[in-house]
């Protein structure tokens, strides 16, 4: 069965802290910051990853979701600071089923929007096994 990795990081995220989606913590790309988003916010949506793997003589396979989370913050310490802490939530490598992997040894400094509000960026693998 499919699974959404995007929508289940983000609802992990919520639980730690972070935000309430739909209010501060968004699935799909980012987006300008207007009355119904605001200037610090984070934006969690699914890239490609590769294909999934068989499991061998079964009907199962390894799906290998990748991940984008962006935080978006007025003041570029309390971005650095916000995506850290995010980053470190992912040290433990699992989030319920999800095996999670970061791309990078820490968040990556976007360069500023158009709208010169700061921006950092994870990259996660959520891999998991369908049923």
């Amino acid at each position: 069965m499919a699974r959404n990795p995007a929508g289940d990081i983000a609802a992990f995220l919520a639980t730690k802290g972070y935000g309430t989606t739909g209010v501060s913590l968004f699935l799909g790309l980012e987006r300008p910051s207007t009355g119904a988003i605001p200037a610090s916010a984070v934006f969690i949506h699914n890239e490609p990853g590769r294909e999934p793997d068989r499991v061998f003589g079964r009907d199962r396979e390894v799906r290998w979701g990748e991940v984008q989370i962006v935080i978006r913050s007025t003041a570029f310490s309390a971005g650095d600071v916000t995506a850290r802490a995010m980053f470190d939530e992912f040290s433990t490598g699992t989030i319920g089923d999800y095996l999670c992997k970061q791309r990078q040894s820490a968040p990556i400094a976007l360069p500023p929007d158009p709208a010169g509000l700061y921006r950092f960026s994870i990259n996660l693998l959520a891999s998991y096994q369908t049923t």
